[in-house]
């Protein structure tokens, strides 16, 4: 049973932990978000991408899978990002976001994110004051700075930033691999197509762009660099790390976030 706070959004939002977990398109994320947020004894809200299901995105077709996004929608999509971790869906198609959310736990196995209506996730978001609400996305690489400079501007001072990040050799080839095999993406499931290995009109894009795909990873280094500059809380999550020792970096994660693994609540 849901149980309801005693607190309006934003006293809740003053009192949660919030966290953003920020990765590349094949950069390990789906595998990073299973271990560390299937791992802690606190209760956690989950959305992955959120963003998606923004009515305004929604209806540009913005946030094509693994796209690099133009600069004019990258505030939108971090302002979108803001409001859902902040429980505010007044922008979001609340049916698609339930749906879109029902489908990425189905296909990553978690079980946080198969809520059973739009009801009770809107619910769930504004019940648990007290515990981690987090959200993933692969779509503000390159664009952190956007998501930071909105939430000083909410006084949000307690969203906690986690940069994932993965050999840019190994992100571009599992991309490349996604198209070898005819995996294309839609709004509603992933689809097998045949298709030829990289035809022409996919030679230009520049999240297949080895020297882009590097400049744009490397702008959320250099913002979570200027944040721990400021003693603002964020940390880089190595993909190479979590699969060599995946405990280990499972409760540094958890330390960062202010949340117990299930091994360290039995001890």
């Amino acid at each position: 049973d849901v149980q309801h706070s005693n607190c309006n959004r934003t006293q809740c939002a003053e009192k949660a932990t919030m966290s953003v977990l920020s990765a590349q398109w094949r950069g390990g994320s789906t595998f990073a978000e299973q271990l560390i947020f299937t791992t802690a004894s606190k209760q956690i809200f989950l959305l992955d991408e959120p963003a998606f299901a923004c009515n305004a995105l929604m209806k540009a077709r913005a946030l094509a899978h693994g796209r690099v996004l133009p600069d004019s929608v990258r505030p939108a999509v971090a302002d979108a990002n803001l409001e859902a971790l902040n429980c505010d869906f007044e922008s979001f198609n609340i049916t698609a976001l339930y749906q879109w959310q029902q489908l990425r736990g189905q296909l990553s196995s978690l079980h946080q994110l198969q809520y059973q209506s739009s009801t009770s996730l809107w619910r769930a978001c504004n019940s648990t004051p007290f515990a981690l609400r987090a959200l993933k996305t692969v779509r503000m690489i390159g664009s952190l700075r956007h998501f930071l400079r909105g939430c000083r501007k909410k006084g949000l001072h307690n969203v906690r930033v986690l940069q994932l990040v993965r050999h840019p050799y190994s992100v571009l080839r599992s991309r490349l691999a996604v198209l070898q095999a005819g995996v294309t993406f839609t709004s509603s499931a992933y689809q097998l197509k045949s298709m030829d290995w990289l035809p022409s009109h996919l030679h230009d894009r520049p999240d297949l762009n080895i020297s882009k795909l590097c400049s744009m990873m490397l702008k959320d280094v250099r913002n979570v660099h200027e944040m721990q500059r400021r003693m603002e809380p964020a940390m880089l999550v190595h993909y190479d790390e979590l699969l060599l020792d995946p405990a280990g970096t499972a409760r540094r994660v958890h330390l960062f976030l202010n949340v117990q693994t299930d091994e360290q609540e039995r001890r």
